[in-house]
């Protein structure tokens, strides 16, 4: 019985180590790493976009595009969240807009 304990803990204690190596081995993939900055030229209606610029309290300036929406809709705030930027979402954002949706990507 106690034979048996012993090696349930061992495998716990070996298959602990070796996602932990695991980890350390993959870890840096694991990073974010962001991309250089775009600019909205690209876009298919980039002449229509608005570039919104935020400046923070401690002097870092925010750069926003917001697409106006047509007469009777809503403006939808999009956060894009961690990884990439707001040059990936430009699909969505689009589809959003062809909808009649404004865009505000922050």
């Amino acid at each position: 019985m106690k034979n048996k304990i012993f090696r349930t803990i061992l495998l716990v204690i070996i298959s602990y180590l070796m996602i932990c190596l695991a980890m350390y081995i993959i870890q840096n993939s694991l990073l974010y790493r962001p991309s250089k900055i775009h600019n909205l030229q690209n876009f298919p209606l980039a002449k229509n976009w608005r570039r919104v610029n935020t400046l923070t309290q401690d002097g870092l300036i925010i750069t926003s595009w917001y697409l106006p929406a047509k007469k009777g809709f809503k403006t939808i705030l999009y956060l894009h969240g961690n990884a990439g930027d707001i040059v990936n979402r430009k699909t969505f954002s689009m589809q959003l807009h062809q909808q009649g949706y404004g865009i505000f990507l922050l």
